[in-house]
């Protein structure tokens, strides 16, 4: 029950981070940016037996099945690790662009804040001060703000979304085109928000060291 909360807030968070997009930029499509139920409806129709709740896909999910926490020993014990690459990666490359775009679109993200305010502090690393993503090791992030990026201007120019072009497009009603082949060295916004399962995980980290 804690991990879907945290899990629910965050997918919440970043539906309204889409939706403040779209706002913004009329005729921008971002309907594949689904929450997170229907992630793993979308990824593992038909392999569930509970798809009533977030909790019940994550709960009846056949490719968790045997899946662990990474654990270390300490202090005669064992205890999650958490430096492994579940938050260590996915922390700064999907949850601080999530953050980072709410911030420079003015969403509020509480339930990101507190997780994100969490996570830095176990992998090492500032990120958020206060709030804001403007810690001394923002530039090791996917963030916008890691390229000095602060404005939804400077944003769309570096993501080379063109409002107009984005609104004359929307009025032919033309077929969603694929996915533009860019690559991560082309831009800094080419990135992968991290699926189900790893966000899962940052969310079982929590639980765990509670």
């Amino acid at each position: 029950d804690f991990s879907e909360s945290v899990l629910l807030g965050l997918t919440n968070e970043v539906q309204a981070v889409r939706k403040k997009m779209e706002e913004l930029v009329p005729g921008l499509d971002l309907n594949d940016a689904v929450d997170l139920k229907q992630w793993y409806l979308d990824c593992y129709g038909g392999q569930m037996t509970d798809t009533s709740s977030l909790k019940g896909c994550m709960n009846t999910n056949p490719g968790y099945a045997g899946l662990t926490h990474p654990c270390k020993e300490e202090d005669g014990k064992f205890v999650p690790d958490l430096k492994y690459r579940y938050l260590s990666e996915d922390v700064p490359t999907g949850m601080c662009f999530n953050k980072g775009l709410g911030e420079i679109l003015g969403v509020p993200m509480p339930m990101t804040d507190k997780v994100l305010d969490w996570a830095q502090g176990h992998i090492g690393m500032e990120i958020m001060v206060d709030g804001k993503m403007c810690g001394s090791d923002i530039a090791q992030t996917r963030a916008p703000q890691a390229t000095g990026i602060s404005t939804l201007d400077e944003f769309l120019a570096a993501a080379k979304i063109d409002k107009a072009v984005v609104a004359e497009e929307a009025k032919t009603l033309a077929p969603s085109l694929p996915p533009p082949k860019e690559t991560e060295e082309k831009t800094p916004f080419c990135v992968l928000i991290c699926g189900g399962g790893n966000a899962a995980q940052v969310a079982t980290g929590m639980f765990a060291a509670r």
